[in-house]
């Protein structure tokens, strides 16, 4: 198994000579990486004729961490892998991922915990075929002291590993191994024996060793219990809330339990600390001799090694670093360059570097990675770097979300990193782009029935225009539209028309008396005057609404349908039933014939053609309908959207009309705990359910039943 750390890659020290250091005399570099392990035999003697140690001889860097916990899986992993070897052959193991995820650690806590199966186990840094030459040489002059005299590191290099082929029942441990051809050579000489390998490389590992075992972050409530032990305090809530913005990685988990122990610092201080300079805090060590191993530091490396390989990986990184740390889809970032490719190739190895996480749809970054590559950039850079991933994300997002259903999965995958960015932009910035994102979000959240967070991003939204365009911006307008519609959905029908009779007044002076979005105003306000029981006034100005729409847009145009499809709910609401069915029927025909089958416009169209077949005394032919609409809005939106619930409500209490109590109150207790999951306690299609339940089991003669 192999094992790819970052951690505690230059973690190696301790013995009178230390295989970090290792010997530098006699090594020399060519073009041949396996050199130090092939050539003429060397004045040593011969390998199999020194004995090995009794007892057994052991070379570890350091003692382990006695703070090491929610690794147990991955220690049990490992040793089954390593157990399931026969013997006859070096048994090698991989692992490997994201630099401070702790999988050095891991490795010393498994040679630690073992050591006393095997007659030696050493440790070699192995960042560079040179480290490997000299964490070898450092084994044969442990082995034969005789051979620092009268060898050069080259030639120790090679007897040590002609000693480990004589010997059986050994452990080496090659530590942080930076390039898979500085090992091939090596581990195409070793049996009898068993390899631990840690890297932050993916880069196939599986081809030339018996197996590989990624390590991730901590899961949470571990990550909490290492940060409570490192630091000496018993907060477990600020605890898991740091725990959180460290990403659970557990090299910032140590770094900032050490500070926080020996600085006697709390945490609600350091997490201050850490939200206002994340990157001088991850490049903070309370022992300076240990500055290497800071976050910042490690990664930093990484990245300078990343750049000089492809500079396009940089630009992704740049890009990421404002994002979300959740998985984005692949698509966004393809814009980076004119070919696909060249963006592909750019995460194939960063994934290589455990930077990030890929998926053939997806790439995601930890947000301390984020962190570093945030403070790395120059001031002047920041501003590029946003405007660019505003761009992606306006190019990516679909059209239309509040219809258009084959986006909303898009639509979902894409929200946290809109949110994300616009956090991170300045209060002062210039991006239109970003402001129409949000918008478009609103919407989204608006109709799938999100309907406090739709306000909020309203809200947010108008201040953006007000302060980029001013009110009286088409954008702004549509907006305030959109804000009204909201507040009269979450049931404050009287502030909804007072915000439409005032946006009335500016739609039409700013944009004219027949221009569309004057007309959906007028639409929504009438809407917004049904819902407060003056009915006739909104029949009247449906009926003025849909003459000028006619006359502006044409019979068949989806807002003159939608204001026909209003003006016939408007007639069932003010009891004229006929009126109401016989329009349905007609609007069906047409919505169907523009829009399609599966359009949501027909669907609610439909939804209320059973209504009005339910008000009318028609119940057998309401129930089958909602039955039917019922399974069209399952398929096309899905079981919790928030139309398919209303659907369901809708056909329990057409049950209750058809005489089975019982089998309504069953079914809207089941809508009620599905539209409390997904809409919230206080949404009105909540309140709605349970009063809905309360009425019906009181006529049941059981008030008592919820």
């Amino acid at each position: 198994m192999l094992f790819i750390d970052i951690v505690d890659a230059d973690a190696v020290a301790g013995g009178a000579r230390s295989a970090a250091t290792g010997v530098n005399q006699g090594i020399v570099q060519t073009g041949d990486r396996s050199r130090a392990f092939q050539g003429q035999p060397v004045p040593l003697g011969r390998p199999q004729d020194v004995p090995a140690p009794w007892p057994a001889m052991i070379g570890l860097p350091k003692p382990p961490a006695r703070a090491f916990v929610g690794r147990d899986a991955e220690l049990t992993a490992l040793a089954e892998s390593v157990a399931s070897g026969t013997g006859v052959v070096a048994q090698s193991q991989a692992v490997h991922g994201l630099g401070g995820v702790g999988k050095s650690e891991l490795a010393l806590q498994y040679a630690w915990r073992r050591r006393a199966a095997y007659r030696l186990v050493w440790w070699v840094t192995a960042d560079s075929s040179q480290a490997i030459e000299s964490g070898l040489a450092e084994l044969a002059f442990r082995l034969h002291p005789d051979s620092a005299i009268v060898a050069t590191g080259q030639e120790a290099a090679r007897w040590a590993v002609g000693w480990l082929q004589a010997h059986p029942g050994w452990l080496l441990v090659l530590d942080n191994v930076e390039q898979r051809a500085d090992v091939e050579p090596l581990l195409g000489q070793l049996d009898g024996g068993h390899v631990v390998i840690t890297t932050r490389r993916d880069v196939g590992w599986d081809d030339i060793t018996d197996s590989c075992l990624r390590v991730e972050v901590l899961d949470p409530g571990a990550a909490v219990d290492l940060l409570l032990r490192l630091s000496a305090e018993q907060d477990a809530q600020t605890a898991a809330v740091l725990a959180g913005e460290l990403g659970c990685l557990p090299l910032a988990l140590q770094q900032a339990g050490a500070y926080l122990r020996q600085t006697k610092t709390t945490m609600g201080d350091y997490l201050r600390d850490l939200r206002r300079d994340p990157q001088q805090m991850l490049a903070t060590v309370i022992d300076r001799g240990a500055a290497e191993r800071a976050v910042a530091r490690v990664w930093s490396v990484t990245l300078g090694r990343i750049a000089e390989e492809d500079p396009v990986s940089v630009d992704v990184l740049n890009v990421l670093a404002w994002l979300a740390p959740d998985e984005l889809p692949r698509e966004v970032l393809h814009g980076l360059e004119p070919e696909r490719g060249g963006v592909d190739r750019a995460l194939g190895l960063l994934a290589s570097y455990n930077m990030v996480t890929l998926t053939p749809a997806t790439a995601a970054v930890h947000r301390l990675v984020q962190s570093v590559i945030r403070g790395a950039a120059a001031p002047e850079a920041v501003t590029g770097f946003q405007r660019r991933a505003v761009e992606l994300l306006y190019a990516t997002a679909p059209d239309d979300p509040m219809d258009n259903v084959e986006g909303w999965p898009l639509w979902a995958s894409l929200l946290p990193h809109i949110n994300a960015l616009a956090e991170a932009l300045p209060a002062d910035h210039t991006f239109t782009q970003m402001v129409e994102l949000r918008s478009e979000a609103a919407i989204y959240h608006q109709y799938q029935g999100h309907l406090g967070t739709a306000i909020d991003g309203y809200e947010r939204v108008l201040a953006e225009w007000r302060r980029l365009v001013g009110d009286d911006h088409p954008s702004a307008l549509s907006d305030r539209s959109n804000l009204a519609i909201a507040t009269r959905d979450v049931g404050k029908v009287e502030e909804s028309i007072t915000a439409f009779e005032r946006l009335l007044v500016d739609v039409r002076r700013v944009l004219g008396e027949d221009h569309r979005s004057t007309l959906v105003t007028r639409n929504q306000l009438a809407v917004a005057y049904q819902r407060a029981r003056r009915v006739e006034e909104a029949i009247g100005e449906f009926e003025r609404v849909l003459a000028d729409r006619v006359r502006v847009l044409g019979d068949d145009h989806p807002d003159t349908l939608g204001t026909r499809h209003n003006l016939a709910v408007a007639y069932r609401v003010a009891g004229r039933v006929d009126d109401a069915i016989t329009t349905l029927e007609r609007v069906l025909v047409d919505v169907r014939r523009v829009l399609g089958e599966d359009h949501r416009s027909t669907l609610v169209t439909r939804n209320q053609l059973a209504a009005a077949y339910q008000r009318a005394g028609r119940v057998e032919e309401a129930i089958g309908e909602f039955e039917r609409v019922l399974a069209d809005r399952v398929r096309v939106l899905g079981d919790d959207h928030p139309d398919t619930l209303g659907t369901r409500h809708n056909l329990a209490v057409a049950f209750v009309a058809a005489g089975k109590a019982e089998e309504a109150i069953k079914a809207l207790e089941q809508v009620l705990a599905d539209t409390r999951r997904v809409l919230g306690d206080d949404h009105p299609n909540t309140l709605a359910a349970f009063d809905e339940i309360v009425n019906i089991s009181r006529s049941a003669g059981r008030p008592d039943r919820r």
